[in-house]
């Protein structure tokens, strides 16, 4: 099983993080739209940004407790102040990823999170719109497309399991679209293009996946070590959410 936990600690921590799973559920139900008015009249236009920042925004908050150490104490707990955002998202990652088990019974409903919305085609479409000599992509370099372009392959190899590597590739490369929408990169007229308003849902469902994975490990620890028969099940509760989406 790997990492051993104590059952009365993943209870509290599950009671504990109830909040944080509402958080997430109701950044996922969001639908955005802004309004317009260039041609005289006021029209309302879907705006995809705005659900990726939210989305984002849970992320960030998740990413900010020490799973591994809450779980031992028995309590929520922070990381601090001067520990960089990117090994903070990395150990929340290497947290619900260390049990081979849960990767791979957590892949296939990674991908049916990313594919709610969009095809496996149209995914694939979608990257081949991100070319590194766009200046909507600022100071993001070939490696980090090459890298991003790699890893949501790999989601898709049946023969490969979900593993911290691939995951953190994807989670990097959008951190690094989050900076560029916060430093002004992209004018809110280039995001209400269809092509980069596609790239942000992609974007928006990668990171709501890994979102779910968090919430989906307690889960599964919550099964294997406490034994009940019957467990809440989050997943199942994304799905429902997102399927209202459509």
């Amino acid at each position: 099983m790997g990492i051993d936990y104590n059952a009365q600690n993943i209870r509290r921590i599950i009671s504990y993080s109830h909040n944080l799973e509402m958080l997430h559920m109701e950044t996922a139900q969001l639908q955005h739209a802004i309004k317009t008015n260039t041609s005289g009249e006021p029209v309302w236009e879907v705006y995809n940004p705005t659900h990726f920042l939210y989305v984002f925004f849970c992320f960030n908050t998740l990413y900010s407790v020490d799973w591994q150490t809450s779980l031992y104490r028995g309590h929520i707990c922070n990381h601090g102040k001067r520990v960089p955002e990117r090994d903070k998202f990395g150990f929340m990652l290497d947290f619900c990823l260390e049990n081979i088990h849960f990767c791979q019974s957590y892949k296939e409903k990674f991908i049916s999170i990313i594919t709610n919305e969009l095809t496996q085609k149209e995914i694939y479409d979608i990257l081949n719109t991100i070319h590194p000599d766009s200046h909507y992509l600022g100071n993001i370099k070939t490696g980090d497309i090459v890298n991003f372009k790699e890893a949501i392959s790999s989601l898709f190899d049946s023969e490969k399991d979900l593993s911290p590597d691939v995951v953190e590739e994807i989670v990097s490369f959008i951190y690094l679209i989050r900076n560029n929408i916060f430093h002004g990169t992209k004018t809110l007229y280039e995001m209400l293009m269809v092509a980069h308003q596609r790239k942000l849902l992609l974007y928006t469902y990668l990171i709501l996946a890994v979102n779910q994975m968090l919430f989906s490990y307690l889960d599964y620890l919550n099964e294997e070590y406490t034994g009940k028969d019957i467990y809440y099940d989050s997943y199942s509760s994304l799905k429902r959410v997102l399927k209202e989406r459509i």
